[in-house]
């Protein structure tokens, strides 16, 4: 599962790149989410930091708490690949593993359900 969740990782930064050459207005967009991140897990603590922040616990410090999570609980991350692999290989819209990444509701899918 480990090679797995280098290879999306890895497609999913290639991706970014293509998308940030097609639609320039949207660089900063894919930059924050996913090419300033070295992994996975820092691309998804970023962005679940920013939806759960707010004015007790500012994004910064619910970011260092969630990764911390993610590095106690591995399974939360090969748990996220599976979900993107089940978005991309079940949704025939979706045909990068970037777009099953970046959009969120398409990520809360799980992969044990069958369509």
């Amino acid at each position: 599962m480990l090679k797995k969740l280098k290879k999306v990782w890895n497609s999913i930064q290639s991706e970014a790149v293509i998308l940030v050459d097609r639609e320039v207005i949207l660089s900063n967009f894919f930059y924050d989410r996913i090419l300033k991140h070295k992994n996975l897990s820092n691309a998804l603590s970023y962005i679940l930091s920013n939806k759960l922040k707010n004015t007790m616990m500012p994004a910064n410090s619910m970011r260092n708490v969630i990764k911390d999570i993610y590095l106690n609980n591995k399974n939360i991350i090969l748990s996220a690949v599976s979900d993107i692999l089940a978005v991309h290989s079940r949704d025939p819209v979706i045909k990068q593993y970037s777009y099953s990444f970046i959009i969120p509701k398409k990520i809360s899918c799980s992969s044990s359900i069958s369509y």
